[in-house]
């Protein structure tokens, strides 16, 4: 009796995986609920955070209201901000990232 083997190629790291198919991965199915729920919690976590800026931003502009300034702009402007500074911080940590993951093309020794 002849078993089905097959032999993937793993894209990043380049090493050969010998996979039986008559024997699967009896933790596929945990690690997909478990990929399901971090990109529900992501998801559900980034819904409140624009809700939290919605909201903390018509306080402001609220609060900015007596001093002549038109609710609208202020609501616009006070969220723009609010939400900006951890967007561009998310974006240099994402650069950084990936930066330090592709191979050095420096000059020197250690890569620099």
């Amino acid at each position: 009796m002849a078993r089905a083997l097959r032999v993937e190629k793993r894209a990043r790291s380049g090493a050969a995986v010998v996979r039986n198919e008559s024997h699967p991965d009896p933790h596929a199915a945990a690690r997909r609920r478990i990929l399901r729920r971090a990109t529900l919690y992501t998801y559900g976590f980034l819904g409140a955070a624009l809700a939290l800026a919605l909201a903390g931003g018509a306080l402001l502009a609220w609060l900015l209201r007596p001093a002549g300034v038109a609710f609208v702009t202020a609501w616009l402007g006070v969220t723009g901000l609010i939400l900006l500074v951890p967007v561009l911080a998310a974006i240099v940590r994402l650069w950084r990232w990936r930066r330090q993951r592709s191979p050095s093309t420096g000059s020197g020794a250690d890569g620099e």
